[in-house]
């Protein structure tokens, strides 16, 4: 070997130890940098003696890092669904506390218990009606937090899709600047170690797989598939949600050439999928639940209240909004009698009415026959001449009204073996004619229409989209007024090609009740309704939108006139056998108050509610279901959390044992180095006194 020989391979060993100094200080002055991976250097010998470094490097392992990633998504996703419904679940309260949701409303039927003992006790009836309002406002409340926590994970939401947004444009730029560095200097580690920790940030927003790129960077894709980051990235879109309880907004996935498409089932774990998945599905689950609930509530109330009287008895009934026309057929069956009362309480008239036999008996005289085809028009109009001049009833915009004449009370008794009965409710109930807990709009959607009725859609469309188990669009359809029945309506609603095809179908039901039977794994979303019957669209008359369910829970409100004078609270039954002229009305008469407060232990069948399947109970086992199943979401959620963290942290650990820096090894490495280096001085040393006496002896 020549001297130049050993010159150059002493150089060529400095310039590696010196290479080799320089990473062993790189990792050590980066051992506590998260997502950092070490960096090592490959040698080989080359021909004629030395060392030539072939590549650097950052020490990754594809898998574990793979599994890291994959962690990352399911713990960052997890522990935020497991903070919404956790503050979901305490919105209703601790089920034992005085001060709960369910407290109060078991409170509510002990006032009227209370109540039934002492009926003309003025400060229990204020008690009982404070006590309804207390419930309602409790109602509200949680209706309130649900949605205000649904508008939270709708803003983290737009933040984190423009967090992944910027994320994927820098891990796109560092890819052109790990080929340019890598192409140039043969080291483009520390391009790299930043890259990776982008990568590493991105995960916890979306589910993401990474592939290695042979000039370098990387190519990331969705678990799913969708690609995020090539040459260029894609970015991420966002519409927020707009009215209270409105339907889902999107998300979608623009590529580079501008499409966007909507992520729903591109995406599938990390933070971004579980507010998704709070805002479309946990939250308003749980709300349409609670609106179920306070809408059962109001509805068993209003039964018995409606059955019901005060002392003295109103002399004007207003009822509620039903969204039928004077047109709509009466559809009643059963029995019910309207009394007329004067200022003493003494029975001045009845009107004795058998839909069945669809006959009345003004004052038990002969009856008197309508015919089959009566509208609730021709009914009112009907009964209005029956009353003549001790009273009025008109039908007007939906709203039926009853009043006395010169002060005359009025109110509405139900037969107690045939009771009057349209969608399984009472005529003064149906109407709302003395409701204690009322609604602008509906409070039930059993509205007693039949497939042959005329529908009275006044023009308009419904506009309806598809979603699949994982939230993603599946079908969009708008569906015009159409026909002239509801049957007519319906058959345009499932039509195949204009409808909602085979993805489910609409139905109406014994009670009038519209329900849209989706195949399994499918649900259906009411994103407009232009429709209109009367003063409602057919979406608020059936309860198709989710804000009709939902709603429920944040507008009712005890009836004005009770709230401000609970005197007109509905406490006696009064006994309508008795002859004419009979005082009939009773301070002491607390039968009404009875029925109310064992209102709470009837059992009522609550059609399948969001996060509550169909099921026939009593109003407080409904909420304690409720509770539960508030309580159980939010527990499943936090034990996944738990599971995921330790999956995390696990699949974490192995990655850095790996891929993180150890600074015993690198120690041993720098030590080596410096060695290394001494050695190839000495080499170089040796070379140079070889070189001098060679040059002396010349």
């Amino acid at each position: 070997m020549s001297l130049s020989a050993v010159f150059g391979a002493g150089l060529s060993g400095l310039q590696a130890a010196q290479a080799g100094l320089r990473t062993a200080s790189q990792n050590v002055s980066n051992v506590n940098t998260a997502g950092y991976a070490r960096v090592d250097i490959a040698y080989e010998s080359v021909q004629h003696g030395g060392v030539a470094i072939t590549g650097v490097r950052r020490v990754v392992d594809e898998l574990l890092t793979s599994s890291a990633l994959n962690a990352s998504a399911n713990s960052a996703g997890s522990a935020t669904l497991a903070d919404l419904l956790d503050r979901a679940q305490s919105a209703f309260g601790d089920p034992n506390s005085s001060t709960s949701m369910f407290a109060s409303l078991s409170g509510v039927f002990t006032r009227f218990g209370e109540l039934a003992a002492d009926p003309s006790n003025a400060i229990r009836k204020t008690g009982a009606v404070s006590a309804v309002s207390g419930l309602l406002s409790q109602y509200t409340s949680i209706s309130q937090q649900l949605e205000q926590l649904r508008l939270e994970a709708d803003q983290r939401l737009s933040d984190s899709v423009s967090k992944a947004s910027d994320l994927m444009n820098r891990i796109a730029a560092l890819n052109s600047q790990i080929v340019q560095t890598r192409s140039t200097t043969g080291d483009s580690t520390a391009v790299e170690n930043a890259q990776s920790q982008l990568i590493d940030e991105l995960s916890a927003l979306i589910d993401i797989r990474v592939t290695n790129r042979d000039l370098g960077g990387v190519d990331i894709r969705t678990t799913a598939g969708a690609l995020l980051v090539s040459d260029q990235a894609a970015s991420l879109s966002h519409t927020p949600i707009g009215a209270a309880y409105g339907t889902s907004s999107a998300v979608s996935l623009v590529d580079r050439n501008g499409v966007a498409v909507p992520v729903d089932g591109l995406i599938q774990g990390g933070s971004i999928y579980s507010l998704m998945q709070a805002r479309d599905q946990e939250l308003p689950q749980l709300a349409d639940s609670l609106g179920a609930l306070a809408a059962g509530t109001a509805d068993a109330l209003n039964a018995a209240h409606n059955n019901s009287t005060s002392v003295p008895a109103r002399t004007s009934l207003t009822g509620r909004q039903t969204g039928l026309l004077s047109t709509d057929l009466l559809g009643f069956t059963g029995k019910t009698t309207l009394a007329v009362t004067d200022a003493s309480g003494n029975l001045a008239h009845t009107i004795a009415i058998d839909f069945d036999a669809r006959t009345y008996s003004l004052d038990g005289g002969a009856a008197v026959s309508w015919p089959a085809t009566q509208t609730i028009g021709q009914f009112a109009t009907l009964i209005d001449g029956a009353l003549g001049a001790s009273g009025d009833m008109t039908f007007s915009n939906g709203v039926l009204t009853v009043s006395g004449a010169g002060g005359a009370g009025v109110f509405f008794q139900d037969d107690a073996t045939t009771p009057s009965s349209r969608a399984g409710r009472g005529f003064s109930h149906f109407f709302g004619l003395n409701d204690l807990v009322s609604r602008p709009q509906p409070i039930f959607f059993e509205t007693g229409f039949k497939t042959t009725d005329a529908h009275g859609l006044s023009g308009g469309a419904v506009s309806l989209r598809v979603l699949d188990a994982n939230g993603r669009e599946v079908l969009t359809r708008s569906v015009g007024a159409t026909g002239a029945t509801w049957g007519d309506m319906i058959t345009a609603l499932n039509a195949s090609g204009t409808g909602l095809g085979s993805y489910g179908a609409f139905a109406l039901d014994a009670s009038g009740k519209l329900s849209a039977n989706m195949a399994t794994g499918y649900r259906i979303e009411v994103t407009a309704d232009t429709t209109a019957r009367g003063a409602m669209s057919m979406s608020d008359l059936f309860g198709l939108s989710s804000s009709a369910r939902a709603g429920r829970a944040s507008e009712l409100s005890v009836n004005s006139a009770i709230l401000a004078d609970p005197a007109k609270l509905a406490v006696a039954r009064p006994d309508l056998s008795l002859p004419l002229n009979t005082r009939i009305l009773e301070s002491g008469d607390g039968r009404g108050a009875t029925a109310m407060a064992a209102s709470g232990d009837v059992s009522s069948t609550f059609a399948a509610s969001g996060a509550l399947t169909a099921q026939t109970t009593t109003l407080s086992q409904f909420a304690s279901r409720l509770g539960g199943e508030a309580g159980r979401r939010a527990e499943d959620a936090a034990t996944a959390k738990e599971s995921a963290d330790a999956v995390f942290s696990a699949a974490s650990a192995r990655r850095s044992s790996q891929e993180g820096v150890q600074l015993d090894e690198e120690m041993v490495r720098m030590t080596q180095f410096q060695q290394s280096y001494a050695a190839a001085s000495r080499l170089i040393q040796a070379a140079k006194d070889m070189y001098d006496i060679l040059l002396a002896i010349r």
